[in-house]
């Protein structure tokens, strides 16, 4: 979580799961969040660092996120932080009654 002055201003969520693709323990962020006033004052690159850093000293081998294909800034976010596009498609299912 990042605060400034005693107030929430962004937040990274990971999960954890086992990947025998990539060796080991590996990291999908979940949910990441800067509130839009902050996001020109690296508040989003102080968090993805340390999260970055935490996984890195628990043995994480790989990070990954799922990212909407309109979102540009987003992408371009994140390719400035070492993340490349996957050839994959993320298929998903809800497993529950609407």
């Amino acid at each position: 979580m990042a605060e400034e002055g005693g107030r929430l201003v962004g937040y990274l969520l990971a999960v954890y799961l086992f990947s025998l693709e990539h060796g080991g323990m590996m990291a999908e962020i979940d949910e990441f969040f800067v509130l839009s006033e902050k996001r020109s004052s690296r508040v989003g690159t102080a968090l993805l660092g340390a999260a970055t850093r935490a996984m890195t000293q628990e043995g994480i081998t790989h990070m990954q996120l799922q990212l909407g294909s309109q979102n540009l800034n987003g992408k371009r976010f994140y390719e400035r932080h070492g993340f490349r596009l996957s050839l994959r498609e993320t298929l998903s299912k809800a497993l529950t009654d609407t």
